[in-house]
């Protein structure tokens, strides 16, 4: 206890200056809630969600976990949410929260905190997320390549939301960076279908020639196109919902991804096991990368310095040094790895491997696979929530998504979905 009482002292040192609204009890305990009255919605009341996160910051102060001045900074910038949120200022309190989830991420990044920790408070950060603004749940949306049509779901209650009728075998789907419109590529109706987020609709849809997969760049200004079956990528104005252009690259182009803050986009070549390097600027091939056998989906780590690559063809997971543009290892994983995502933090990647019928989990600082966790049947995709306390798997062959529990790597429940979904993205 000796421990408490000293970061209780220093709580205290924080409130009596203003650097923190709040105040002790009797016996100097920390308090998250002040005695004026509450205009906290009462769902988040009745959760309590900053007495359970002072709780866990306190465990991990004993534990070691985290020093004295950072347990500190995360219990004042918990309490100063919580009188934030009492005073009914609730997107300023959602923005001090989400500040919150970037503070420990950086603290995992740093090593100080365990993947599964980061997880855990994280979880606790996406609750009281939800309680104070229904409107801050994850949504995510999966593309069902057999049933023409694009779900909506909330990962929380493990529910379709919204069932959008979206074109011939929907194959990928991304958000612009504001997550107000999605791309999904439609491969044999050779379009890239435009849907409107907040009204769940069609607005358009823009020609392309056997569209694979989508991605956009940070600015949301363009959108990349790749089509195996004419080897090229598509360039997207996405203001006039047109083609300016089309780079021609030969193989079979499968996935893409931005990096160096979109100044080159990396680009998977299943037939020659490489990647294509693009610069954005030039529209032209300026490098390749090789890989495994048969590569295809695509993470960058959120520092910007690492691309991982899941090789099907190898059972690997090639490691880019974006510096170098090299790869510098490779990672056994399961069987036939299909796609790959990595946690807000940057601590953990998840790969789904199709033929095992589970994903693998790697940890990032030691470039190992720690664990791998049992899913449906033919997982074809993965991603992460935003706060990073879940993950979703789509399962190709039985047609539903797991649902699984970051911080404990367990599969929380499934979600019934259309036939065959092989793709699924975040709104950011």
């Amino acid at each position: 206890m000796g421990k408490l009482k000293s970061i209780h002292r220093l709580l205290f040192l924080a409130c009596a200056f203003g650097l923190a609204a709040c105040g002790t009890d009797s016996e100097g305990t920390f308090l998250t809630a002040p005695s004026t009255p509450s205009l906290q919605s009462s769902a988040a009341a009745d959760e309590d969600f900053p007495q359970q996160l002072q709780t866990e910051v306190e465990a991990l102060y004993d534990a070691g976990s985290l020093n004295r001045g950072q347990a500190t900074e995360l219990l004042t910038k918990i309490q100063n949410a919580s009188r934030t949120a009492e005073r009914g200022q609730l997107d300023a309190a959602d923005a001090q929260i989400r500040a919150l989830v970037s503070q420990i991420g950086s603290f995992g990044k740093a090593g100080f905190l365990t993947a599964s920790q980061v997880a855990r408070l994280n979880s606790l950060l996406s609750a009281w997320r939800a309680a104070l603004r229904p409107d801050s749940r994850p949504v995510a949306y999966i593309t069902n390549l057999l049933s023409d049509a694009l779900s909506s779901v909330d990962p929380v209650t493990q529910s379709v939301v919204h069932t959008i009728p979206i074109g011939d075998n929907p194959t990928d789907v991304a958000f612009n960076p504001t997550g107000s419109v999605a791309y999904v590529t439609n491969v044999r109706g050779n379009n890239v279908a435009v849907v409107d987020v907040a009204s769940t609709t069609v607005t358009g849809t823009i020609e392309v020639g056997h569209p694979q997969s989508v991605a956009f760049d940070p600015r949301g200004n363009a959108a990349y196109v790749a089509s195996a079956e004419t080897g090229s990528v598509s360039v997207v104005d996405v203001l006039n919902s047109s083609i300016t252009g089309t780079i021609a690259l030969g193989g079979r182009p499968e996935a893409v991804l931005f990096v160096d803050s979109g100044r080159l986009a990396y680009v998977t070549d299943s037939q020659f096991n490489l990647v294509t390097v693009i610069e954005v600027i030039s529209e032209s091939v300026v490098g390749t990368i090789a890989v495994g056998e048969a590569p295809s989906g695509l993470a960058l780590t959120p520092d910007g310095t690492t691309v991982l690559v899941a090789n099907r063809g190898s059972n690997t997971l090639s490691v880019i040094d974006v510096d170098t543009e090299t790869a510098t290892s490779a990672i056994p994983v399961g069987v036939t790895p299909w796609a790959v995502a990595i946690s807000p933090s940057g601590t953990l990647a998840y790969v789904a491997n199709l033929s095992s019928d589970n994903v693998s989990v790697v940890d990032l600082g030691s470039l190992t696979v720690t664990r791998s966790i049992s899913v449906g049947d033919a997982p074809r995709d993965v991603a992460f929530a935003p706060d990073g306390s879940m993950a979703v798997v789509v399962n190709s062959a039985s047609n539903d998504a797991s649902v699984i529990d970051v911080a404990t790597s367990t599969v929380l429940g499934t979600i019934p979905l259309g036939e065959s979904p092989v793709a699924i993205a975040f709104k950011p």
